[in-house]
């Protein structure tokens, strides 16, 4: 794929002389010509000066971004879904965390208002999955646009083409600086990792390099996907990574002390094309050593870790819980530990469910035998609980404390529409009754009350066989969907086509395969039973590269975490283990 296929016919942007031509009247003046672009410095100071002291940016890096003055600017967005991800903490209570599409909006706004101070052309602004904005030059344009969530892969390399081809007449009038703001791994036209086309296309089609230079803003700090980008640093001209304004901030506060005024305004300074290549290899590797000794010697409270870290991690030897290992349970299917840490389990043909007490060594039965094919439990708010009965295409509920289930969906209830192999189900804060319909290539929603199930999501065409389902606890209409037959887990919005993030990646060249179950920690962290390759998976809320955190010797068919932060696994030979958080 050669070149951006939009959705509608774009019309090529005008050429350079052209804007300026049309420009003139806008800026009241028949003498505008080419030559504003090279106003003296005198001229711009003023406007200058009022947008540093408008975005409170540092005395000592605002001198260095009046080299943009002679460049053309164009901003590579990446809307894919994974930018929904949360950032920092909510200070106030009943506010919305933010995100790193927030963060992106930022950073995209300050660099349009400096282009609009040294460039009266204003910035292009290309997005991954949906339509640019050519000549922005207010931050204003963008509300509409940053208004709506991001979703989708990460097209990085046709988006990149698509902009060479849209500028290539212009490169030898000005430089052009290409900022590209990203946070996972780039992927071809079927959502496959494309490392090396981006690599091919950052060395061989950007010419002349001395022109083009690249600036790569790394919205993560997920060591696979830093690791890549830091090795493109060092070797390709022209290129440079920096980080997002938060990890910015924690290198200046922990080199210079915090008491360094450092606001949203100063991390475009390192934007601008680099003039030290030479010196970056050294000082990357510095910052690298330096925050490996700061996650060493400050660790951060698990609850607040939004990335795996040297300082956390779990035994890798886990305990046998109470009796499986002399009784193990019989084509095992499902763990769960609820808040005070009971545990309950489920398998194939074994016809009811069953729990055991902490310290407990032996497991009781919690439902009456139905002969259910039950694959997965969950819980509503009130402490009802759900299964499904695959071999009868049904859901059953228990109210707490009861051994006794009514059948609230598909076959034998009284509601209309029928269910095909029925598997995980996930109940939200209004009740709304979520099943995995595996057959009918589907996710269906039964609402409280409602007389009939329905489509949430279809699922067809993406998905094998759905089977897990984890609603997400940063957005009510969003829910994980793990592929049982395929090599991904899918983070899908209500009523979308296609999914908003594509969880498959694991490390920089390695794939889930056949997952089962998945479970969400308190903080948005999402825990994989990475079925045929016998390990664990886990996916850091800001990375859509997954981390095994357990190697094993059998299947895992599900996984779960107690309140103490404790991983729980049971296996395809039926026992169930515990790996202590070390």
């Amino acid at each position: 794929m050669d070149s951006r296929e939009y959705q509608q016919p774009i019309t090529p942007p005008p050429s350079y002389s052209s804007i300026v031509n049309d420009n003139r009247q806008a800026y009241g003046s028949d003498n505008y010509s080419h030559q504003n672009y090279r106003e003296s410095r005198q001229e711009r100071m003023p406007n200058f000066d009022e947008f540093i002291n408008r975005y409170e940016i540092n005395p000592s890096f605002a001198e260095k971004l009046y080299v943009l003055r002679g460049y053309e600017i164009v901003f590579i967005c990446d809307d894919s879904g994974s930018m929904n991800a949360p950032v920092g903490e909510i200070t106030n209570p009943h506010g919305k965390q933010r995100t790193r599409w927030d963060e992106l909006k930022q950073t995209v706004s300050i660099v349009v208002d400096l282009a609009s101070v040294l460039d009266p052309d204003g910035v292009d602004v290309y997005f991954l999955n949906r339509e640019p904005m050519f000549h922005v030059r207010s931050a204003s344009e963008l509300e509409n646009i940053f208004a709506m969530e991001p979703e989708g892969s990460t097209p990085i390399v046709p988006v990149f083409r698509q902009v060479l081809k849209d500028k290539r007449n212009h490169i030898y009038e000005r430089k052009l600086l290409i900022l590209i703001a990203t946070d996972g791994i780039p992927t071809d036209d079927r959502e496959r990792t494309d490392i090396h086309t981006l690599e091919h296309v950052l060395k061989n089609e950007r010419k002349p390099t001395n022109q083009i230079p690249v600036t790569i803003i790394a919205c993560t700090d997920d060591e696979e996907c830093i690791g890549y980008l830091n090795n493109w640093d060092r070797k390709i001209p022209n290129l440079d990574v920096v980080d997002d304004y938060r990890s910015e901030k924690k290198e200046i506060e922990a080199c210079r002390g915090k008491d360094l005024p450092f606001s949203f305004g100063d991390p475009p300074v390192q934007l601008r094309p680099q003039r030290r290549r030479q010196l970056q290899p050294q000082r990357r590797r510095q910052r690298q050593q330096q925050r490996r000794r700061q996650r060493q010697q400050q660790p951060l409270p698990l609850q607040a870790a939004t990335h795996v870290s040297t300082t956390y991690s779990w035994n890798q030897t886990g305990v046998v819980v109470a009796d499986t290992n002399s009784n193990p349970v019989s084509d095992p299917r499902c763990i769960y530990v609820v808040s005070d840490d009971t545990i309950y389990t489920c398998a194939h043909s074994l016809g009811y469910v069953q729990k055991w007490v902490t310290n407990t060594t032996s497991r009781t039965a919690v439902t009456t035998n139905t002969g259910d094919h039950i694959d997965y439990i969950s819980f509503d708010k009130d402490g009802y609980m759900y299964t499904n009965a695959h071999d009868a295409n049904l859901v059953r509920r228990y109210p707490p404390n009861s051994s006794t289930g009514t059948i609230v969906a598909g076959s034998g209830s009284s509601v209309s529409g029928s269910l095909n192999y029925p598997k995980g189900t996930a109940v939200d804060e209004n009740f709304t009754l979520y099943i995995a319909d595996r057959d009918n290539d589907r996710v269906a929603k039964l609402e409280q009350n409602a007389t009939s199930v329905v489509t949430a999501i279809s699922t067809s065409g993406i998905i094998s066989k759905p089977s897990a389902l984890v609603l997400s606890i940063f957005s009510s209409n969003q829910v994980y969907i793990s592929d049982e037959d395929g090599k991904g887990v899918y983070l899908w919005t209500f009523g979308a086509s296609a999914p908003s993030v594509n969880l498959t990646q694991v490390t920089c060249n390695d794939t889930l395969d056949k997952p089962r179950g998945i479970k969400l920690d308190t903080s948005g962290n999402l825990f994989v039973a990475d079925h045929d390759n016998k390990r664990v998976v886990m996916y850091c809320v800001n990375s859509t590269m997954g981390t095994v955190i357990l190697s094993l010797s059998d299947e895992p068919r599900d996984v779960a975490l107690d309140s103490a932060h404790n991983l729980y696994v049971i296996v395809a030979g039926g026992k169930a283990y515990k790996y202590t958080l070390l």
